[in-house]
């Protein structure tokens, strides 16, 4: 499990060559679907550019609130960062 004010990332060792994910935006994060539809448009972009860092895993993402307030450039800094820090500790294990 990784952790931010923008998102909640889990992740798990799937034995494959390739990574799996799984979007969770709610209504709660924005009652605008133009709104979650970018934060869901942004997560699916990140995880197709940075194929070696989810290689072998399974990632679920979970929005919060403060998602629909930020950056589009936070949002991808935010979870390359996850991105990394999912394939540290699912390495170790």
């Amino acid at each position: 499990r990784s952790g931010d004010p923008l998102f909640t990332v889990y992740a798990i060792p799937n034995g494959l060559t390739h990574g799996r994910l799984g979007i969770t935006v709610s209504r709660k994060v924005s009652v605008l679907a133009v709104r979650r539809n970018r934060v869901k448009r942004l997560i699916r972009e990140t995880f197709r550019q940075n194929p070696d860092s989810v290689r072998g895993m399974d990632l679920t993402v979970l929005a919060q609130r403060a998602t629909t307030s930020t950056t589009n450039k936070d949002i991808i800094a935010s979870l390359e960062n996850h991105w990394i820090r999912a394939r540290a500790r699912c390495v170790k294990s």
